[in-house]
């Protein structure tokens, strides 16, 4: 349930694991599983591009409020680590491509020179 939140876009924010709703039972076993007593589940993505990860912030000593003034600078982190990894994401493309072109280059030339 949190992770489908969370794809839409959603920020979700939960100061008790009994806040959780009775249909959140799969959530509430994987915090439990790793100890967790209150969450914030950011979403990773750029401008209004598609979802394509999460930035949790995780208590696992006690339960805790979250003010909106916390929620608001993990959602500036989140962007952060967002345009960060898009960031790199298109430099590995910009290579990739680079690579094929010197690659044609190549290949062209060789054409060139068995052709006269």
């Amino acid at each position: 349930m949190a992770a489908q939140k969370v794809l839409r876009g959603q920020t979700v924010t939960i100061s008790k694991m009994t806040d959780l709703p009775p249909e959140a039972d799969r959530d509430r076993e994987n915090f439990r599983a790793y100890g967790t007593k209150s969450d914030v589940l950011v979403p990773l993505s750029v401008g209004e591009g598609p979802v394509f990860g999460m930035l949790t912030f995780a208590v696992m000593r006690e339960e805790r409020s979250w003010p909106e003034t916390v929620v608001t600078g993990f959602k500036l982190i989140a962007q952060v680590f967002a345009n960060a990894l898009a960031r790199k994401r298109a430099e590995v493309e910009v290579a990739r491509a680079r690579a094929e072109l010197l690659r044609v280059e190549r290949s062209l030339r060789v054409n060139e020179m068995t052709a006269s």
